[in-house]
């Protein structure tokens, strides 16, 4: 029988391994970790919070917050802790 490499896994079998490392194993690093970027291809939960650290305190030409333009460039959807879908309008920098 040929041997098994981790490159014929499927993305999903390679998810579910990595899924039970960290669960079995949690790296002791994982309260400071940080990525340059990450690309989540369906769904990302996150159980506790989400923090931004970068902020901007002005809009477009609107000037400085709290004045907004009418109309956002756009809406993100997002789920609240009781699963109720919520929109946060976004503007162009």
């Amino acid at each position: 029988m040929p041997e098994e490499t981790i490159g014929d896994w499927t993305v999903e079998r390679f998810t579910r391994f990595i899924q039970q490392v960290i669960q079995e194993n949690p790296p002791s690093v994982i309260n400071t970790l940080s990525c340059d970027t990450a690309l989540v291809a369906t769904q990302l939960t996150v159980n506790d919070q989400v923090q931004f650290n970068n902020v901007q305190f002005t809009v477009g030409a609107a000037g400085a917050a709290p004045a907004l333009p009418a109309t956002p460039a756009g809406y993100f959807r997002v789920k609240d802790f009781t699963g109720q879908q919520k929109v946060i309008p976004f503007y162009d920098a």
